[in-house]
């Protein structure tokens, strides 16, 4: 889950939305930091209800402002996470 979010850290960045990027980044070394402190292997599962409902948030805001952006109305892929 760390590296898709970092790729769309990488992604939201790429389209000039570093805010949004910013946070990202702040959420992947949140669950650094705790996987450290837990001395856990994996980091699925650490991030809590605020932080899954702030990550949908942004996930629609972007899918609003990508389609909004396409001229003619013409609709990008949405990010897969690839």
């Amino acid at each position: 889950m760390k590296n898709e979010l970092i790729k769309l850290a990488d992604h939201l960045d790429k389209k000039g939305l570093h805010t949004e990027a910013n946070y990202l980044d702040a959420l992947i070394k949140r669950a650094e930091a705790l996987e450290k402190r837990a001395s856990l292997t994996k980091t699925a599962g650490i991030f809590n209800e605020s932080d899954r409902a702030l990550l949908k948030a942004i996930a629609a805001k972007v899918g609003a402002w990508e389609s909004a952006s396409m001229p003619g109305g013409a609709q990008e892929r949405p990010y897969d996470g690839s």
